[in-house]
């Protein structure tokens, strides 16, 4: 709505946003991705290839909310891995992760299993 008036997402976000919104929502990968050993469910690499998609495009980011016990941790884990290890790094920011207290255990034990390829920390506040 714009003045109260309904307006459509095209009209309102514009012909780059409405495009990238449709090719995130074309989206479909079966492959596993690069550097991860943990097999992935499909829908866990369709995440991973919709979080790299995120990172390169116009939206430089998104956020990853799917249903718990899907395997979010897994699937941000993979894109964090391959964004590291692939060199082909399009950003030098940081990932921001918030969850609830009782999965911070569960994160410290992923992220501590994970080998460091690149200058940096992690730190958990």
């Amino acid at each position: 709505m714009v003045n109260g008036k309904p307006v459509a997402m095209g009209e309102y976000l514009g012909r780059e946003w409405s495009e990238a919104i449709r090719s995130l929502a074309q989206i479909n990968t079966t492959e596993q991705p690069t550097y991860c050993q943990t097999p992935l469910r499909p829908w866990q690499k369709t995440g991973v290839a919709k979080l790299k998609y995120l990172r390169t495009s116009r939206c430089k980011g998104g956020i990853l909310g799917d249903e718990q016990g899907l395997g979010k941790t897994v699937e941000v884990l993979s894109a964090m891995v391959h964004e590291i290890c692939s060199g082909d790094s399009v950003y030098n920011g940081f990932n921001l992760i918030i969850t609830i207290k009782a999965s911070i255990p569960e994160w410290l034990e992923a992220v501590s299993g994970e080998p460091t390829h690149a200058a940096g920390s992690t730190s958990v506040l």
